[in-house]
């Protein structure tokens, strides 16, 4: 539970990156 809590906010921030990258 912990490691799926820890990876939430990375698993957020590739798909931020990912917005980004197409913009």
């Amino acid at each position: 539970m912990v490691h799926t809590v820890k990876n939430l906010p990375w698993l957020y921030l590739q798909k931020l990156l990912t917005e980004v990258h197409y913009l």
